[in-house]
């Protein structure tokens, strides 16, 4: 049996997470963060922070490389993710000058979260359109749809420490608000645990939904408690809880 229920092809009939899966695979982590890289020093160029064939170069090759995510597991031990990807980047540049410009003055834990925000903004998206097709009168569509409007406002943003000069066209590339302060994703946890308990309610006598409801209340639990050490670890299973019971439901 697979630690988790979500990557066991025995579990996919049981468990299926839809076109959600894809937006918490590490490759679609890793592409995240290149491309709020890249934009990041297409941005820096237009205001001559960094140089402009530098800027172009790194935005380029942002959208081409391939990063193979087992690679980043050394670096990993040592700094965050955002670096790890980073490191990764310039060394499949090949080009030095260029690619010392990758987070030039930033703090990659920010940036990070930007990543994230961008992957969080299309699974929201995708719960708005399943809650959408849902029939059955009975469930609580409002409560769903509220608590998705809540997770939006509170995990969807840019925010940036220094450099408001950097942050707002950065924002305005990545078509995300600027946020005064950090973003708070936990509030993501929260919607996919309501969304679960929700489906439970309105069908009791389906085990996978019930068990899915138990679940993503643990998870939101957990990271509710701890959210600095345990969001990362916990925020991803969450979530596919609340695309497989909703895709349980369509079905």
């Amino acid at each position: 049996m697979a630690a988790s229920i979500f990557d066991s092809p025995m579990f996919v009939t049981s468990f299926p997470t839809g076109e959600a899966a894809r937006l918490f695979s590490d490759s679609a982590a890793v592409r995240a963060v290149l491309l709020v890289e890249g934009s990041l020093a297409k941005v820096q160029g237009e205001l001559e922070i960094v140089p402009e064939d530098s800027a172009f170069f790194i935005h380029r090759s942002g959208m081409e490389v391939q990063i193979d995510p087992a690679g980043l597991a050394a670096d990993m031990l040592t700094g965050g993710f955002a670096e790890a990807v980073a490191k990764a980047f310039a060394k499949a540049m090949e080009a030095p000058e260029h690619s010392k410009f990758i987070l030039h003055d930033v703090n990659p834990d920010e940036i990070e979260a930007v990543a994230l925000a961008l992957r969080i903004r299309q699974f929201l998206s995708y719960c708005d359109k399943r809650i959408a097709e849902i029939e059955n009168g009975q469930i609580d569509k409002a409560a769903m749809t509220a608590a998705l409007s809540e997770a939006r406002s509170s995990a969807i943003g840019l925010h940036m420490s220094a450099g408001l000069n950097v942050a707002k066209p950065l924002a305005d590339a990545l078509r995300l608000p600027l946020c005064e302060q950090p973003m708070q994703p936990e509030a993501v946890s929260a919607a996919a645990a309501l969304i679960c308990n929700r489906l439970s309610e309105a069908y009791p006598d389906c085990t996978s939904l019930g068990q899915l409801h138990l679940l993503s209340s643990g998870l939101n639990e957990t990271i509710t408690k701890d959210p600095a050490h345990m969001l990362s670890i916990c925020l991803p299973q969450a979530c596919l809880c609340a695309a497989s019971a909703l895709e349980i439901v369509s079905r």
